[in-house]
């Protein structure tokens, strides 16, 4: 896989559109996903979207030589996706205070729906992924969403593949609690436990979700 991805990355620099819809339809939809994750808050999909939308584009511009030095095309790409999202939330917040009342209507906003569509166990899982601490849901995301291994994720974050791990660990014993316990987890956990309950559905439902955590 990396092989063929090096060859479409070299040949999208050459200019190669073919190459250039291969590689985005290969790569783009877990992109984006790790984007909306970095911008949380801050952003929404659309500028997850237009974030690896960015990311490709200077693909484009880059000299090929360092095109040519990627061996792990799809770790590099996390990682200047990374970067690129998280120069987008440092400009989001510069650009104005009124940034962050509007997210913060944003969550309410996705906790009231996470409320009324309490039978669905993707809600649930959603939730408890969502009250998860930023450092925690990230290896998550790349994980199980992005499809990294752990060596990837050092390369894509910087953070030591060891660190990633126990990181990862701790987010699936929180992930089991919230969702065993309908959200009454502690820790780094969040949220109403009621309202975690509701979205988890019936008990049978969270012992389902909970093996496949």
């Amino acid at each position: 896989m990396n092989d063929d991805d090096r060859q479409l990355l070299i040949r999208t620099r050459r200019g190669d559109q073919a190459a250039a819809r291969s590689l985005w339809h290969r790569h783009a939809p877990r992109l984006v996903a790790y984007a909306a994750t970095v911008i949380r808050g801050t952003g929404n999909r659309d500028d997850a979207e237009d974030t690896v939308q960015a990311v490709f584009c200077r693909v484009m511009a880059l000299d090929p030589r360092e095109i040519g030095a990627v061996l792990d095309p799809g770790a590099w790409l996390a990682q200047l996706t990374r970067r690129s999202a998280l120069n987008w939330v440092r400009s989001a917040r510069r650009a104005s205070a009124r940034v962050a009342r509007v997210a913060d209507g944003m969550r309410g906003a996705r906790g009231a729906a996470g409320e009324r569509g309490g039978a669905s166990e993707h809600a649930a899982m959603g939730q408890a992924v969502d009250s998860l601490p930023a450092r925690l849901r990230e290896v998550v995301v790349l994980r199980h969403i992005a499809g990294l291994t752990f060596d990837q994720i050092e390369t894509a974050t910087g953070v030591n593949r060891n660190t990633a791990a126990a990181r990862y660990r701790v987010a699936v014993e929180r992930l089991r609690a919230a969702l065993l316990a309908g959200g009454a987890a502690g820790g780094g956990l969040g949220g109403d436990g009621a309202a975690a309950g509701a979205a988890g559905g019936t008990s049978s439902h969270r012992q389902r979700m909970v093996q496949h955590v």
